[in-house]
């Protein structure tokens, strides 16, 4: 059975391996803050890596969902064949645009990894105040 760790998952502004293989990650952050609600945010990056313990094969489905308040279901995004570095880790870097928050409060991300949840974030929608 497989096993996952988790080493990053984190949300930004914006992500990227250099040619030195050098991950660069800009502008963490866990909350948004919107002036209005319904609002969108532009851009966000998931960004992610998981070290599997007895990994199965060489490709790997990986799954992010984004759950609202409520535990609807927000944004559903699915790699069916995640590669895995080293044969036993998964790194990811998955952009999300134009994202339209329509509730206030606390927001689940889920990661699953082969169908099994493997790592959360909570992501606060907050509206702006002067």
């Amino acid at each position: 059975m497989e096993q996952y760790k988790q080493q990053i998952l984190l949300i930004c502004d914006h992500a990227f391996i250099d040619n030195q293989g050098k991950l660069n990650i800009i502008g963490v952050f866990e909350n948004i803050n919107l002036q209005k609600v319904p609002g969108n945010l532009l851009k966000m990056v998931i960004v992610g890596s998981y070290l599997l313990s007895n990994p199965n094969n060489k490709q790997t489905k990986l799954e992010i969902n984004l759950l609202k308040p409520d535990q609807s279901l927000l944004i559903h995004v699915q790699k069916d064949e995640a590669k895995l570095h080293n044969d036993r880790i998964l790194n990811f870097m998955i952009t999300l645009e134009n994202m339209k928050f329509e509730l206030l409060g606390e927001h689940k991300l889920e990661i699953l990894i082969n169908g099994m949840k493997a790592g959360e974030q909570t992501i606060n929608v907050k509206r702006l105040t002067n």
